[in-house]
């Protein structure tokens, strides 16, 4: 098995997603693209051990999806790849359809780079690299801050939940290290101590497509900033939700 992984970019006759793909590649997401289902099902068949995720436009054609899924999943043993619907958002039932075919993540327009970048590479990384999860977590562009011994750093919080962040930052610090954060949520600003949990940086990559900086776990978190930092998870979860 290789580790290489991608994802599989195949459009509907709209021609939807030529674009998205151009920009995933520019995010650092390996993509491979298809305009059409007969020529995903080729690549799907010559690179099926490492496409991880399927991405498809909502207007796909379902059983199209299904044949594409069901390549993977004859040739992995059973394994198929994690399904990313991007583009405008679609009447409930379409959405109903496209979920019975396996999609769980989405991305709706107006789409930002946060959100887009967040759905495909934890459908690429799902189901071994993503740790089981007590508390949701989704794409912001919040602004933030840290301190460590004095010294501070900006950051945009890629990723937030009640729990913690990963804050992209050109300098992010070693693992372990304590620090003071600043998160800048819309009606308030949240501090609390935390503690560097794991780095993604050019010398300490885990993963190539993430953006450098840091995952914290919040230490000291006020009940008050705690419920403030759920509710906007939750408003914000209607991103990728499908």
């Amino acid at each position: 098995m290789t580790d290489e992984r991608y994802a599989l970019c195949f459009d509907s006759e709209q021609d939807c997603l030529g674009e998205t793909a151009l920009h995933l590649l520019r995010l650092g997401i390996d993509v491979l693209y298809a305009n059409a289902a007969d020529e995903a099902l080729l690549l799907a068949a010559d690179a099926v051990d490492s496409i991880h995720a399927v991405i498809v436009p909502p207007s796909v054609a379902v059983p199209d999806l299904e044949r594409v899924l069901q390549r993977l999943e004859g040739a992995r043993e059973g394994k198929s790849a994690s399904v990313v619907v991007i583009g405008e958002r679609p009447s409930d039932e379409v959405r109903t359809k496209l979920r019975a075919a396996g999609a769980e993540w989405a991305v709706w327009e107006p789409a930002d780079d946060c959100a887009l970048r967040f759905a495909v590479n934890a459908a690429i990384t799902l189901p071994s690299e993503i740790v089981p999860r007590n508390e949701p977590r989704v794409p912001t562009s919040l602004m933030a801050s840290f301190e460590v011994d004095g010294e501070r750093g900006d950051a945009v919080v890629y990723t937030l939940s009640a729990k913690g962040a990963f804050l992209e930052t050109p300098s992010p610090t070693a693992a372990g290290t304590s620090l003071e954060v600043e998160i800048w949520l819309p009606s308030i600003q949240v501090s609390t101590p935390a503690k560097v949990i794991y780095v993604n940086s050019p010398r300490d990559r885990r993963q190539a497509s993430w953006p450098t900086g840091m995952a914290v776990v919040f230490d000291g978190l006020s009940e008050k900033h705690e419920a403030r930092i759920r509710s906007y998870v939750t408003e914000r979860a209607e991103s990728t939700a499908i």
